[in-house]
This record gives structure tokens, C-alpha cells and sequence, in this order.
């Protein structure tokens, strides 16, 4: 008997290299990383575990593994997203140098040119250079104090925990989450 040979293919689609990225263009691309890490740990990597584990006939797939590269992302206190979330961060100069001050030496991180305001992410399916202009104000997102403090009058503890910004005798005294 001849044995069949297949060929699978999944696209990962939503990878944005534009000829000016943006905040809109790093989420995106962030988005597809996370998609491709799952994917990766989910499908690829459990299921040859598993062949070598029950012992089946099989050959082995090599895959690029992109964890580093969510990490430089969304590492807690020195990724990218929890920098740009950084309270005392108000201007595109002070976002951009603290990006570079806690990614440098990061393999998938490059500083651009001087006076650029970017930098550039080595994701897995490309180079991405991105600016830092007006990344703080994209990402501000902010629930309007009308839409919270209905939500927050809710009888449900739980919808009250999740919008706590809408108490009306709550102070502002830090940035609100985005």
C-alpha cells in the first residue's frame, strides 16, 4: 500500500507591515504572535510530545518558536504594553526612551535612527518599524464617567467590581486603566 502524503496549511491572518505603523498596526501584529504562540504550544509542540510519548511512527517538525517575542511585548513591568501603560509616561520622547531603555539587547528589538521616534520588532514574519507618535493617546481608551457609573449602580457585585471608576464617591487619583 502506498502511503498518503498531505500537506496542511493555516494562515495567520492580520499581519499589518505598512509603509508607516502605528499603535493600530503593534496591536495587530501582537494579536497575530499570540495566535501564532498558541498555535505553536497548542498543536504543534503537545502533539510531537505526545507521538514521542505513545512511541508513534512520525517525523519531526521544526518550528519557530516566538515566546521572546510576545515576551518583549507583554512582559510584566518591562514589555512594551506595561510601558506604554506607565503612569508618569506623558510625552512621546519619554515613551520612546523608556521603550529603549528596557528593551535594549532584546534580540528582536532594534533601536531606529536617531530623531526617528521608532523602533523596530523582529516579529516571525518580519521586520516591523514602528513610530511612537501618538501611541499614549491610541492608547487611551477611555470609558466615558456617564457609561461607568451606570454600569456601577448595577445590583450585581461583580458588574459593580468591574466598572469601580463609576463610584461617584471615588477619588481620581490615578490614570485610569486602558
Amino acid at each position: 500500500t502506498q502511503r498518503e502524503k498531505n500537506l496542511a496549511l493555516l494562515d495567520f491572518y492580520g499581519f499589518e507591515l505598512l509603509d508607516h505603523n502605528s499603535f493600530e498596526q503593534f496591536a495587530i501584529n501582537y494579536s497575530a504572535e499570540k495566535i501564532h504562540q498558541n498555535f505553536i504550544r497548542n498543536v504543534l509542540r503537545v502533539e510531537q510530545e505526545l507521538y514521542a510519548r505513545e512511541g508513534l511512527e512520525w517525523s519531526r517538525i521544526d518550528y519557530f518558536d516566538n515566546e521572546s517575542i510576545c515576551e518583549l511585548i507583554d512582559k510584566p513591568n518591562y514589555g512594551i504594553l506595561s510601558l506604554i501603560n506607565e503612569p508618569h509616561l506623558t510625552t512621546n520622547d519619554a515613551l520612546l526612551q523608556r521603550i529603549q531603555q528596557c528593551c535594549a539587547g532584546h534580540p528582536n528589538f532594534m533601536i531606529s535612527q536617531p530623531n526617528s521616534m521608532s523602533f523596530r520588532i523582529r516579529h516571525y514574519a518580519n521586520v516591523v518599524q514602528y513610530s511612537v507618535q501618538r501611541f499614549l493617546e491610541k492608547n487611551s481608551d477611555i470609558l466615558p464617567k456617564y457609561i461607568s457609573s451606570g454600569l456601577y449602580q448595577s445590583k450585581l457585585p461583580l458588574v459593580q467590581s468591574l466598572f469601580p471608576e463609576g463610584n461617584p464617591r471615588r477619588q481620581a487619583t490615578k490614570k485610569p486603566t486602558t
